[in-house]
């Protein structure tokens, strides 16, 4: 008895919205014919106040729903276009990065083509191709070799200044000893008088030696010294090879204890010169 009286409350709620639908069937089908009389008009009233209800409970459960699936959609929208942007900018970025590259690689090469030091010499830009694989502590290979002119003894500069002196040469490539080697020396001159001096390498990462300073000679932080030019010399005169960087006295020394540091950047080079001179006697 009471399950049958709960099957009929069970179909009682789905039996009215049959009733509301098909009334509403009704009068939209009167309104028609009928062209909105006002006891219709009344009806309609009175359906609509009690769909009303209906409508509302309808909404209540229909619009969390759209709106789960409208933000749902929404998000992978805005997911998607985030990643998209991302993706724009890390190329800008990468196309960024490589015009600066190529920008400064054209400045290097520029200033090779254009040297403030001795420029009547004939030179031979090459590509540096690895840095410190020889048998030499302190060496650079390049590109060049005795096929493009480059020989044994010829001088090699950046844009800055010294690089070094070629040590080996193959028909296509060639080493490059370099200034902070130990085995290397240069004869420069620095002051106003045009003093000599010698600068040796002492290895990565130390300080160039000057040497044959004498005793009580200023010297002053950051001047240059340049390359001597003297009979039977390795390179020719006025190529900036370091700045004195410390100095200091002691009672009885022969000599200043003086170093100084590389004017060329030896860390990461791309491009050098190789001078075609050889010493003249």
């Amino acid at each position: 008895m009471a399950r049958s009286r709960r099957q009929r409350w069970s179909r009682r709620p789905r039996l009215v919205l049959v009733v509301l639908v098909l009334a509403s069937i009704s009068l939209i089908t009167l309104d028609v014919r009928g062209g909105g009389h006002g006891d219709i008009n009344r009806v309609k009233t009175w359906a609509s106040d009690a769909f009303d209800p209906l409508r509302s409970a309808v909404d209540d459960l229909t619009q969390p729903v759209a709106g789960f699936f409208a933000g749902a959609f929404e998000a992978s929208s805005v997911k998607n276009t985030n990643a998209l942007l991302r993706e724009q900018i890390g190329s800008l970025e990468e196309q960024l990065d490589q015009q600066s590259d190529l920008q400064r690689r054209i400045q290097v090469l520029e200033s090779l083509y254009d040297l403030r030091f001795p420029n009547e010499i004939p030179e031979v830009v090459a590509d540096v191709i690895d840095l410190g694989t020889s048998d030499f502590a302190e060496s650079i290979d390049i590109d060049k070799g005795t096929s493009s002119g480059v020989d044994v003894g010829m001088p090699v500069v950046s844009g800055q200044g010294l690089m070094g002196i070629v040590a080996e040469a193959s028909r296509n490539e060639a080493t490059v000893q370099l200034v902070t080697d130990p085995d290397l020396s240069v004869s420069v001159r620095y002051g106003p008088s045009g003093n000599t001096a010698v600068v040796a390498g002492q290895g990565a990462g130390r300080p160039l030696s000057v040497d044959y300073v004498p005793p009580r000679t200023p010297v002053t932080q950051g001047e240059p010294l340049t390359t001597s030019g003297l009979a039977n010399g390795l390179f020719p005169p006025g190529i900036p090879d370091a700045r004195m960087s410390s100095s200091s006295s002691s009672s009885g020394s022969a000599q200043e204890v003086v170093t100084a540091t590389p004017i060329a950047d030896l860390t990461n080079p791309q491009y050098v010169a190789v001078f075609e001179w050889e010493p003249q006697p």
